[in-house]
């Protein structure tokens, strides 16, 4: 069975991808900082015989990241990079900076960190035959 990773699997976009997944029999290991949206998701019955495992937590935590990669196991086929933040959306001159940086804690460095911790499980995975 493929085992994918979705971040930001929770809601919107995160939690249509791990629907989609499962219902093609993959199993899916998310991650969100929703515990109760996580574990709705979980419960949902949609067929296809995939497997949905998740992870409370934050993708900018190096800690919630490391319980990502553990349950995952050794072997790791894809990875959705889907966490994001978008707000605040303001003028260039009233935004601050804490903020910004913060947007790109989640949105650049968090997800950088995440393929480099995942990078030998992605390896590990058999990969098609074209």
């Amino acid at each position: 069975m493929k085992t994918v990773v979705v971040t930001g699997a929770s809601q919107g976009i995160g939690a249509a991808c791990v629907r989609a997944l499962l219902v093609q029999g993959v199993r899916v290991v998310g991650i969100a900082r929703s515990a109760e949206a996580l574990r709705l998701l979980s419960l949902e019955k949609l067929g296809g015989g995939g497997r949905f495992e998740y992870v409370v937590g934050d993708i900018c935590e190096e800690a919630a990241c490391e319980r990502l990669l553990e349950l995952v196991g050794p072997c790791l086929d894809g990875l959705i990079l889907n966490a994001a933040r978008v707000d605040p959306v303001c003028r260039t001159e009233t935004l601050e900076l804490a903020a910004l940086r913060e947007i790109y804690e989640v949105n650049l460095f968090a997800n950088v960190r995440l393929v480099q911790m995942a990078w030998s499980r992605l390896r590990a995975a058999p990969q098609p035959r074209l």
